[in-house]
């Protein structure tokens, strides 16, 4: 992330802006290298996987409701690129397996994904950040409204695709994905995420101290 504050800061002094206008091509540059990072992380754990398709579809499909609902999240671009390599990479690994022996019934398990995402955002949305908390109690009812009707529009055209293309596994991936952007929104979820955060956090600092100790005799 250190990568994206500093372009933003080198195309600030650039281009002149001001400090609100900064703030808002940092927060962009942010976004865009913490969505390239994780993409490039998901299609490449699905690669050695075997499951790129899949991984990147259970991916979209959370990332549509997810925008809007929130959930949990790691502190740093690279703890976040690897929890969600991981997770959307076992999420696609599972529909690839799955996909032989549900005979037919992947619509079935691609609305039940929808409907424990529903029933999860409905109770639970949104689920701001601390950094950023939601205050508004308007725009926190217009966000639970919006990933409502995400996770709808999201289920229906799965539900569509799946009767239309032969790829049952990539649909039924993304139903799994659906799942996950609710789960996401849990307590037990948000506890895994902060105990894989710690984790990942720890081993980074002990790489670090251990690449600037100074060599031995």
């Amino acid at each position: 992330m250190q990568s994206a504050k500093r372009l933003a800061g080198y195309l600030a002094r650039e281009l002149s802006l001001d400090s609100r206008q900064a703030d808002r091509l940092r927060f962009g540059a942010e976004v865009i290298f913490s969505t390239v990072l994780g993409t490039a992380a998901i299609a490449a754990m699905g690669y050695l996987l075997g499951c790129p398709a899949e991984a990147l579809a259970a991916a979209a499909a959370c990332a549509a409701v997810r925008g809007y609902a929130g959930g949990a999240h790691c502190s740093t671009a690279w703890c976040c690129a690897l929890t969600s390599g991981t997770a959307f990479a076992a999420l696609g690994q599972a529909a690839a397996m799955l996909t032989p022996h549900l005979n037919g019934t992947e619509p079935l398990v691609i609305f039940l994904g929808g409907a424990l995402s529903a029933s999860l955002v409905f109770r639970l949305a949104p689920v701001d950040s601390p950094v950023k908390p939601i205050a508004e109690p308007d725009r926190r009812a217009r966000l639970r409204k919006r990933a409502l009707l995400a996770v709808f529009l999201v289920t229906a055209l799965l539900l569509v695709l799946v009767h239309l293309f032969a790829t049952p596994g990539l649909f039924l991936a993304a139903g799994f994905g659906l799942a996950w952007s609710g789960l996401l929104l849990t307590g037990p979820l948000h506890r895994l995420m902060a105990l894989a955060d710690g984790a990942l956090g720890f081993c980074a600092r002990l790489l670090r101290r251990v690449s600037m100790s100074p060599a031995g005799p």
